[in-house]
């Protein structure tokens, strides 16, 4: 028997358990899952098993530790058994996000824009809006955030960014994160045709300026670690469903209570084209 790569059989049998909505006994999951791959726990596999289990264990507590660091739901927890692994799957928002995702997915190049600026609006980016639809170098997005009302707080009360954004529906490489950067500063500066095409109300506020970039696919590590040297905020389709899921009286297309949430796609989209009043 040819030995397997052990650490890629790891990452893949942790991405297998991370799809799952049922509870884990670790050691159970990985026997069934080598018997699955013609790897029956004797000899060899025996004698890698317990080496295996905590490489897999390793792996499902790295996607725990970046989902919390990115706010996003973690779909398991530990216990104080290493064997055992909880579910924190919401089964209800967790339909409402696989089709929230797949919707997305079919979404044009404007409509995914909109869609942003929706993201935002749930967020307290308030007035919020998608560009004119022409070329403005590299802005598709207008938005004001108070700080102050989104943590209800006296000493931030009053305090505002204005929010420049951009949004790809491709994934997203460090070239395109230094271009964003270049016209962001240009934009801030109230030049060039971005700024020129700016909404009133933007380009009549004098408060500092927060770049976002929002993508319907993935960052590469180059880029998000450009992006965060240089303070602009990157968002991924996950994290901005997250959100809509946190929030769904805010979000058109959602109705119903967290065990009982339904998605509308003709409402959502509708809601979408509102956005675009251009």
């Amino acid at each position: 028997m040819t030995a397997p790569d052990w650490n890629a059989l790891a990452r893949e049998i942790a991405e297998e358990i991370w799809r799952s909505e049922q509870r884990i006994v670790l050691t159970y999951f990985l026997e069934e899952s080598l018997v699955r791959r013609n790897l029956p726990v004797q000899g060899q596999v025996a004698e890698k098993f317990d080496g295996l289990k905590k490489r897999v264990l390793t792996e499902i507590q790295k996607k725990i530790q970046s989902s919390s660091e990115r706010r996003v739901q973690p779909r398991f927890r530990t216990t104080g058994d290493p064997d055992v692994l909880i579910p924190l799957v919401n089964r209800a928002s967790e339909r409402i996000r696989r089709e929230i995702v797949s919707t997305v997915g079919g979404l044009s190049t404007r409509q995914f824009e909109c869609f942003c600026v929706q993201v935002l609006s749930v967020d307290g980016v308030d007035p919020c809006d998608v560009g004119i639809g022409k070329k403005e170098e590299g802005i598709d997005l207008y938005g004001i955030l108070d700080i102050g009302k989104i943590k209800e707080s006296s000493v931030w009360h009053g305090v505002e960014v204005r929010i420049l954004g951009q949004a790809k529906t491709s994934a997203i490489g460090q070239p395109t994160v230094r271009l964003f950067h270049t016209d962001l500063n240009t934009c801030a500066k109230g030049e060039g045709r971005a700024f020129k095409l700016a909404p009133t109300w933007f380009k009549q506020s004098r408060a500092p300026v927060l770049g976002m970039m929002m993508s319907r696919k993935k960052f590469t590590g180059g880029a998000a670690k450009w992006a965060a040297r240089e303070a602009i905020v990157t968002k991924d389709l996950e994290q901005m469903v997250e959100d809509l899921v946190r929030s769904p009286n805010m979000t058109l297309g959602i109705r119903g209570s967290a065990e009982n949430l339904e998605f509308d796609k003709e409402m959502f989209i509708d809601h979408l084209k509102k956005i675009d009043t251009h």
